[in-house]
């Protein structure tokens, strides 16, 4: 596997330069300057690497054993939170970026199956997608602080996915399968209220704008890019999806640049060059 720049139309803008290895879950910060990556080797164990953006290579970031997954970067940029399940179950770690700080369980509970999925960006809020025995995987927030425990945002019997919070903080985007094919939503944030549909052909990945004002999104079929305009505010509103580009297939995983300028995504290898992968929620997958 290989990780891949394109522009959103779809035009190949050269590969990242990181050492050999399987990654995957990729998350770019806040500013576009580094991404974090998990990198897998093995079934049961995977560490996360930081990689510098514009120079390239990685470094080790993560220090603890098992599955080590589902990276997502605090507002400002300085911390990252993730999924671990060294102990049994999945808990959350935090480190801090910036300096050489020890990792850290920032949050934990007896669901076997949960992993952050955003940061709102008024810091406020970390989104969890979790595994319920009695539905399917639901949408839950948890206080940043990480000494409340959660509470479920979105829930009912279909699998609610990658949840990210615009940057007014007001409007979350998840993908739901509830037609039996994942199409993208948006609905107000943190008190809920009317969901409302924005893909029309299949929707997941979603990436907002810095404004909040647009969303990016790929279709479900792994190779279409689309945006659709969003009116936030007392009456939320969404306009008419419009697909701006076309990707090649076997693509594995997506990250955005802030000004969704450019898209990172993750395919098999096609040359000799350094390797990345990123699979989503393969946990939930195994249990359907």
């Amino acid at each position: 596997t290989v990780a891949m720049w394109f522009d959103t139309k779809g035009a190949a803008r050269g590969t990242l330069n990181v050492p050999p290895g399987h990654y995957e879950f990729a998350a770019i910060s806040p500013d576009g300057s580094r991404a974090m990556l998990a990198k897998s080797t093995s079934p049961t164990e995977s560490a996360l690497w930081l990689v510098d953006l514009a120079r390239g290579g990685a470094v080790p970031f993560s220090t603890g054993p098992g599955r080590n997954d589902n990276p997502v970067w605090s507002p400002e940029g300085s911390r990252v939170v993730w999924s671990s399940d060294r102990d049994g179950p999945q808990q959350l770690y935090v480190k801090n970026v910036n300096d050489g700080t020890p990792e850290r369980i920032f949050f934990s509970s007896d669901v076997v199956f949960k992993a952050p999925t955003g940061w709102s960006p008024d810091g406020k809020w970390i989104v969890l997608a979790q595994l319920d025995p009695d539905t399917a995987q639901n949408i839950w927030l948890l206080d940043a602080s990480g000494k409340v425990a959660p509470t479920q945002l979105i829930g009912g019997p279909a699998r609610q996915v990658r949840a990210l919070v615009s940057p007014g903080s007001n409007v979350i985007a998840f993908g739901s399968d509830d037609s039996d094919r994942f199409q993208l939503f948006v609905q107000p944030f943190p008190g809920g209220g009317r969901r409302i549909q924005v893909s029309e052909k299949g929707g997941l990945f979603a990436f907002w704008s810095r404004d909040g004002r647009r969303l990016l999104y790929i279709g479900d079929d792994l190779r279409t890019v689309w945006e659709a305009d969003v009116q936030q505010g007392p009456n939320l509103t969404v306009g008419a999806p419009r697909q701006i580009g076309q990707l090649p297939g076997d693509l594995l995983g997506f990250a955005a640049t802030p000004d969704l300028d450019r898209l990172l995504v993750i395919s098999p290898e096609r040359s000799g060059t350094g390797s990345a992968a990123v699979v989503q929620n393969w946990r939930a997958a195994l249990r359907k």
